[in-house]
């Protein structure tokens, strides 16, 4: 009677738990300072593919900064980045006793993650927490902070003996009586700043529940197995682009490096391949139809760093992960499908490494891998399965009453940078749309190889794998050799930006320039970077416009009614990057610390009187958008006008569109065509009556009344 009332209660609180989280969506913390942003949830795994109801930033996010959206892109320019999807621990016991005292010969698995808040395979987050080792910086733009908030969530702290940049802990229990304790890190440093470090700890505590009794106390787990598996998405763009079915769907691979003697590193990893099941032409990298940008050039990774012998023995196993496995999700089993009972989820991890599909066929000339190969060739590495899953399992071992295991690994993504597909998907483009694909070539940098057609895009592309392949060896010979402590960048400064007239005003606070290096505690600033993009914060046309000492710059580079976006960065003199991947480089702090998401604008002197005013463009066309104002496709400009004014929009029939109140002391003010009532306005002329006023809105009697026309 006792077991059932205390299983009543734990069912009832977890139903309550399960119906709190499946409705907040709460419980995230964000890696938003490096190339890679990394979110985390409170049950230890990662967002999946529900995540586009989520805010931007929660996913695995590369490039930095550059979102997904929903509906489908229709321009190079829209985000493009890799999304992991989803994320889950299976931990496995074999046989294993319930609360009740009865004996499961088969054995019982945990999954612990996303997906996995029922009743009966439930993990029960403790909490989640977010740790940073400086206070992050402000940024304003014409007088209103826009930075993140920090701490994210309460609880979060400074602490400046982090041996990283930022951490995020949390912990879990599970229904088989095991504890997660994670702790990922994130680092600034520009060679260690496309990954993170995850260590996790597993606790045979026996508590299946957040009270104090412990349900299974004493039981000894025999033949562990413990699987990180997720579910790897190169790209949602490319996903979504026309005429492919996408990276997470039939047409992604994987590969392991580490089940053979003399492998360099225990890797996993995923890439886009052609899908020949669904497209007659080769879509590997997933080349826009219209734009030629190759959407899906990463290559993605997870990279086992350690794993304990057993409970007893906290040396390393170079044999583990014992298997490695890339199954569809249709074919994997999962205790969340009917069909797939724990037996099978516990025998699934038992089955060892699957075997590479990055394989030389001896039938192609240069024995290059099948999926790089020529014209109608067949494709026996393409998996042709429905969303591939991948799999890396630690064990077997036992873990007794209260003992640990230990996992670190890493989470890590490269490719082909975004100005690189774009510019080279353009000529590869026109190469397809001429009729000639053998007018793209491509030289291998390194073995002198040229390539014509397919397979010079394809071996381009390739060359993502070498740079995961790099950072993976730096991982090992730098940062985790170096216990996870790497030379530290400057701090960032907080940045002010403000719109004026002759110019943009940009100012950052001066701390870095008397912020000691916080490894030797030696004073190795040099100087500032500031850079500038115009049309998209997000954009990969950020250029320098200033280095030097100062903490202030008038930007006089922008054109009048055009949006301009800052970063700025500090930067050491490289004396005390002795034990880095290049001693001696000067190290540049993370442009995501201190960045603009908020348009500046070099402001236009304003009028006298109100006789001469103007809307810019009239017509305006949708069509023309590239010709009008970059970055602002619907933007009218009221021009030529006193410093302070109300503008009115109507249409012909006098019904009231829009009130725009011009209070910069400019002599132009914007509009984005959306009206009162939330909408674009339609097609149609409409009628505009500008009245001046003063600084506090008081009309002054001066007026203006014109047309404009739209076509949409």
């Amino acid at each position: 009677m006792n077991f059932i009332r205390k299983k009543l209660k734990y069912l009832v609180g977890s139903a309550l738990l399960v119906g709190c989280l499946t409705v907040s969506y709460g419980a995230f913390r964000t890696f938003k300072i490096g190339e890679m942003w990394d979110t985390f949830h409170d049950s230890s795994a990662h967002p999946w593919q529900r995540g586009w109801q989520f805010p931007l930033s929660w996913f695995m996010v590369w490039p930095g900064g550059h979102n997904y959206s929903r509906p489908a892109p229709v321009s190079w320019n829209t985000p493009h980045p890799v999304n992991s999807s989803a994320s889950s621990y299976w931990i496995g016991a074999k046989p294993w006793t319930n609360e009740a005292g009865t004996t499961f010969p088969d054995g019982h698995v945990s999954e612990v993650g996303w997906w996995f808040w029922d009743d009966s395979k439930i993990s029960i987050p403790r909490y989640i927490k977010k740790y940073t080792k400086r206070t992050h910086p402000e940024v304003y733009v014409d007088g209103k902070m826009i930075s993140d908030l920090w701490p994210e969530a309460p609880g979060d702290e400074i602490d400046g003996n982090l041996v990283s940049d930022q951490m995020i802990e949390n912990a879990v229990r599970t229904d088989i009586g095991v504890d997660i304790l994670q702790k990922a890190y994130a680092f600034t440093n520009s060679n260690f700043d496309n990954l993170s470090v995850i260590d996790v700890t597993f606790t045979n505590t026996g508590n299946i529940d957040l009270d104090d009794d412990v349900e299974l106390a004493g039981q000894t787990l025999t033949d562990v197995y413990i699987s990180y598996s997720i579910r790897p998405t190169i790209s949602r763009h490319g996903h979504n682009h026309a005429g492919g079915m996408g990276e997470w769907v039939q047409n992604e691979f994987s590969d392991y490096v580490g089940e053979e003697a003399g492998d360099p590193f225990r890797l996993m990893y995923a890439w886009d391949g052609d899908n020949k099941a669904n497209n007659a032409f080769d879509d590997y990298g997933d080349p826009h139809p219209n734009y030629g940008a190759w959407l899906s050039s990463g290559f993605t990774g997870q990279l086992t760093l350690h794993a304990d012998t057993d409970a007893s023995n906290t040396a390393d196993d170079l044999s583990q992960p014992a298997s490695t496995r890339y199954e569809g999700f249709a074919s994997a089993p999962s205790g969340s499908k009917a069909g797939n009972g724990i037996d099978k989820m516990y025998e699934f991890m038992t089955l060892g490494h699957k075997g590479g599909s990055w394989e030389a066929d001896p039938n192609v000339a240069g024995h290059e891998p099948t999926w790089l190969g020529g014209d109608g060739m067949s494709d026996p590495n393409w998996h042709g399965e429905n969303q591939i899953n991948t799999h890396m399992v630690y064990g077997p071992f036992d873990l007794g009453p209260n003992e640990d295991y230990r996992v670190i690994f890493v989470r890590m993504i490269n490719g082909l940078d975004r100005k690189t597909i774009h510019t080279e998907g353009l000529k590869w483009h026109a190469a397809i749309t001429s009729g000639d694909t053998n007018s793209y070539t491509w030289t291998d940098p390194t073995t002198g190889t040229s390539y014509s057609g397919t397979l010079a895009k394809n071996h381009y592309l390739s060359t993502g794998r070498d740079s995961l392949f790099r950072d993976a060896q730096n991982v090992l010979d730098v940062l985790y050799a170096n216990n996870m402590n790497v030379p530290d960048p400057p701090m960032s400064p907080s940045l002010f930006v403000k719109s004026s007239g002759g110019g943009i005003d940009v100012s950052w606070s001066d701390e870095p320039r008397t912020d000691p290096d916080p490894d030797t505690g030696v004073l190795d600033f040099e100087g500032y970077r500031l850079y500038r993009a115009v049309a998209r914060w997000d954009s990969t046309n950020f250029e320098m416009v200033y280095e030097g000492t100062a903490n202030e710059y008038l930007d006089t580079g922008v054109p009048a009614g055009v949006g301009a976006y800052y970063y700025v960065t500090a930067y050491d003199d490289g004396t005390q990057n002795t034990w880095g991947v290049k001693p001696g480089q000067k190290l540049e702090s993370s442009r995501w610390w201190s960045y603009t998401t908020v348009p500046a604008y070099t402001l236009v002197k304003s009028e006298s009187d109100l006789s001469q005013v103007d809307v810019i463009p009239n017509p305006y066309n949708i069509r023309a958008v590239d010709n009008q104002y970059p970055g602002d496709p619907n933007k009218l400009v009221f021009a030529n006008l006193t410093p302070y004014a109300k503008i009115r929009v109507f249409t012909m029939t006098g019904d009231h569109v829009a009130t725009i109140d011009h209070t910069d002391g400019s002599g132009q003010a914007s509009w984005d065509q959306v009206s009162k009532d939330n909408q674009y306005i339609v097609s149609g002329v409409y009628i505009y009556y500008v009245e001046e006023t003063d600084e506090n809105g008081t009309p002054s009697g001066d007026t203006a009344t014109g047309k404009f026309i739209v076509v949409r």
